[in-house]
């Protein structure tokens, strides 16, 4: 699943949109009406103007998907970032934009979303003040959250929802799971929600509320900005925190890829990335004619967490370790064996020689010893 999901409350200028591909190879940033892309390591690749402010983007199979304010698709082949024609008619009030893994969009509107496949007619899913979206494991699945707090998962063959849920705060990021969950940001709290839309399962808490949601392609992880603060990872296998990313600018976005692979967006297009695992750190580099800017980014994410979860992960309930007893010493071994091998030979020495005490003890007692020849 690629997805990309964004809020606007009144009044409010959107964040800058922000896409990682999957396999954390490529990065795409808005600035504005600018699309800039850039290497999963930071170098400048490409860039293009498009004819709106830019509020969501998408990687899908082998294409990158961008939508402006106005509703206007515009579609660059990917890697080489060569235009190509979009087939959907613009979507009027367009405030986000997600990609089903076969390519499907949803455009996220104040109303809900409106549903893009490339040969069909676009349809509608209605769900008033609507502020984030994501589909879940295929196309036909579509979880919508609204400013009101409410949460819904619907079936999109039919357009009717699955089931909701009503939480106390504004929702402000959606996503899927592949572990089989849906994940709701509202308030300082991460809301972990059954597929149907129907049953909060748990929930973790956060140091300060949450901006925009990201989830790895595994399902593994979650990170979400704190406006203001920088950003928090999640371990989702865990249910627990993974720590906090401090950067000294306001994060308008993140993004997840493989291997671990985390972007914090931020203004003017720039981005940092870091390598959860290893902790490594770059940044992206300024596309000719753009000034460069420098920022701090302070790194208090626990790698242990998140490599003893994608070690469970991947045992899929199986032990992943056991006992194996230190190898035995065998010069240790050998002196206690020697040891008891002379005890052994002493003792039979000590056993003979008392026997032949004793029987020249009798003889001699008997009379007999006399009748022995010596020589």
């Amino acid at each position: 699943m690629r997805l990309q999901t964004t809020h606007q409350e009144s009044g409010v200028h959107p964040p800058s949109p922000i896409a990682l591909s999957p396999d954390g190879s490529a990065l795409a940033l808005g600035d504005g009406p600018e699309l800039l892309v850039y290497r999963g390591s930071g170098e400048p690749v490409h860039k293009a103007f498009t004819d709106g402010i830019l509020v969501g983007l998408v990687y899908t199979p082998g294409a990158l998907i961008a939508i402006d304010a106005d509703g206007r698709v515009s579609r660059w082949r990917h890697p080489d970032g060569a235009p190509l024609d979009s087939p959907y008619a613009p979507v009027p009030g367009a405030l986000g934009l997600a990609a089903a893994a076969d390519g499907t969009l949803a455009v996220l509107t104040s109303d809900g979303a409106v549903i893009l496949a490339a040969g069909g007619a676009p349809w509608p899913v209605s769900l008033p003040s609507a502020s984030a979206l994501s589909f879940g494991p295929d196309r036909n699945s579509l979880g919508l959250g609204t400013s009101d707090g409410l949460f819904a998962a619907f079936d999109l063959q039919s357009g009717a929802p699955w089931g909701s849920v009503q939480l106390d705060e504004p929702i402000t990021g959606v996503g899927w799971s592949a572990q089989g969950a849906w994940l709701v940001a509202a308030g300082t709290q991460l809301h972990r929600v059954s597929g149907d839309g129907t049953t909060l399962v748990s929930t973790l808490a956060a140091p300060g509320p949450l901006g925009s949601l990201a989830v790895s392609p595994d399902g593994m992880v979650a990170a979400a900005t704190l406006p203001g603060a920088g950003a928090i990872v999640f371990d989702l296998h865990g249910s627990k925190s993974a720590g906090q990313i401090g950067v000294r600018r306001g994060v308008e976005g993140v993004a997840l890829g493989a291997p671990m692979l985390l972007a914090l967006g931020f203004e003017d297009g720039e981005a940092s990335l870091i390598h959860l695992l290893s902790g490594h750190q770059s940044r992206t580099e300024p596309h000719p004619g753009r000034a460069r800017t420098n920022w701090r980014v302070d790194n208090h994410v626990d790698a242990g967490i998140l490599r003893g979860a994608q070690a469970l992960h991947q045992a899929q309930g199986a032990p992943i370790a056991r006992y194996v007893p230190p190898p035995e010493d065998r010069s240790a071994r050998g002196c206690v064996g020697g040891c008891a091998g002379v005890a052994v030979l002493m003792m039979l020495l000590t056993l003979t020689c008392a026997g032949m005490l004793g029987l020249m003890y009798v003889l001699r007692s008997t009379g007999l010893w006399e009748l022995i020849p010596l020589r």
